[in-house]
């Protein structure tokens, strides 16, 4: 709200300075891509900067929308919770943040255009947009102050006779899993839903942009990213979500995929470069997104954390940081420290899966054998963590798991040593996928790279072959005259 709020208010503070009589005459240079070429004209300041801020306010809304979403789905515990006092007021704020929402569109696809076409002067424009959005973010602010003395409908304490599994997760324990179940027992997490939402629509943008443009991108690399963001749906609000909570070996499956098999599908999918080829670079000097991008993407971080030693001891080293230290406990004790274990594996599996096999750019990438290297030690590490915790007497996260008082299934501690077979066995599968993918990339490259040399010696004769042929024949003449 504050990053949308603050542009509206810096929008009114300078609307006169950009919008007044001379506003025609202050203009800025933006590109705009044809079909096949690029090409650059002047427009008004007043439509350059409407443009920007219709982009920052995007930004706001979505967040706001995301934040929004979380906290009523952490305050409800289902549909029927929309019928309270408390549930009333959230549709009503959804409503006006929607309209909000409505109103950037607007913007974007009438006031914008017909400013750039001289059809409005840059005051109306700009004073259209400020105005409607300050009243009705004033009355979404209002709803918001409402919202927080309405008591929720899931009490923020526990009943006296909460269940030890109540007391522990905040939830009631979940019934023995079975086949069907695993496609059955959800418990959505809206603050996933709402970002792969909009991971799934900002990449859906931008492949309709550049093939609409004319430009190729392989609808394979668009499958996998779609796929990759449902396995990542499913991990995060279906069954595993449900069951990790209360049973470790579902714990270690979840941390696998998210590790090893989601990053897989979305590196494939290699978004940067797909932004890359969607966004307009900007031609006034100033940053927009794609410029954003390609500043981070060289950024001294980006080196540090794509480089191949960092890469390869994160994914590792992550695994002893997190199961053999409290940090474990900590994490699933809170919601936020929750989030941040499962935002944290992904991340760490996508960028090692990146400098494996990655299409987008990075500042460091191995060279193939290297690669391979790296797989085989991470897999060997994988397989002795495994290993390690099938062997333990101790129970890890003990005052979680250990107290949640399940009558179903193995017990605490023959479910961790399951959870250790599964680090062991489950990562092998995927460790072959990306080996194959290493060994295809390296024959791909061998090729272009064969190739290559065929085309140079053809433009210059063998030239490099013919000196290395005469190289030898001097040494044979120089061994021949001392008798050698």
């Amino acid at each position: 709200m504050s990053i949308w709020c603050g542009g509206l208010i810096a929008l009114a503070f300078i609307s006169r300075g950009i919008s007044g009589k001379d506003a025609g005459t202050g203009t800025v240079v933006e590109e705009r891509r044809g079909e096949h070429t690029a090409a650059s004209r002047r427009v008004p300041m007043a439509h350059a900067v409407l443009r920007r801020y219709s982009l920052l306010a995007l930004i706001g809304f979505i967040l706001v929308l995301l934040s929004g979403i979380t906290n009523a789905g952490v305050r409800m515990s289902s549909w029927r919770d929309l019928g309270t006092d408390y549930g009333k007021i959230v549709l009503l704020k959804l409503g006006l943040t929607l309209i909000l929402g409505t109103i950037g569109a607007a913007h974007r696809l009438r006031l914008i255009p017909a400013l750039a076409a001289g059809k409005m002067s840059g005051t109306r424009a700009l004073w259209s947009a400020i105005a409607a959005e300050l009243v009705i973010m004033g009355a979404a602010s209002g709803l918001g102050a409402s919202l927080s003395r309405t008591p929720p409908p899931v009490p923020e304490t526990l009943a006296p006779d909460a269940t030890p599994v109540r007391i522990i997760t905040w939830y009631d324990m979940p019934p023995e899993p079975h086949f069907q179940r695993w496609f059955t027992e959800w418990r959505w997490d809206w603050f996933w839903v709402a970002a792969l939402g909009y991971l799934a629509i900002v990449y859906l943008w931008a492949f309709v942009k550049v093939r609409h443009a004319g430009d190729s991108w392989p609808v394979m690399r668009a499958v996998s990213w779609m796929l990759g963001l449902l396995v990542l749906n499913y991990i995060t609000s279906g069954p595993p979500a449900v069951y990790s909570r209360v049973l470790f070996s579902v714990h270690m499956f979840e941390h696998m995929v998210l590790t090893m098999v989601v990053p897989i599908l979305l590196v494939l999918g290699a978004p940067v470069t797909l932004l890359l080829k969607a966004l307009e670079p900007r031609q006034d000097g100033t940053r927009g997104p794609r410029e954003w991008i390609v500043r981070i993407v060289h950024s001294g971080w980006s080196k540090v954390v794509t480089h191949p030693i960092f890469a390869a001891v994160n994914f590792a080293g992550s695994i002893v940081v997190v199961y053999f230290t409290p940090l474990f406990g900590v994490m699933l004790r809170y919601h936020i420290g929750h989030e941040f274990m499962m935002i944290h594996f992904t991340l760490t599996g996508y960028i090692f899966m990146l400098v494996l096999i990655g299409i987008d750019p990075i500042p460091h990438r191995p060279q193939y054998p290297m690669r391979l290297i790296m797989l085989i030690a991470t897999l060997g590490y994988h397989a002795f963590v495994g290993i390690s915790i099938m062997n333990s007497k101790a129970l890890l996260a003990a005052s979680w798991f250990g107290n949640l008082g399940r009558t179903w299934g193995l017990s605490a501690l023959d479910d961790q040593k399951m959870g250790g077979a599964l680090m062991w066995g489950i990562g092998e599968i995927p460790t072959m996928i990306v080996a194959v993918a290493v060994g295809f990339q390296w024959a791909k490259a061998d090729k272009k790279l064969a190739a290559r040399i065929d085309r140079q010696a053809d433009r210059d004769g063998d030239a490099e072959l013919n000196a290395y042929n005469e190289m030898f024949e001097r040494l044979h003449e120089e061994d021949t005259r001392r008798g050698l």
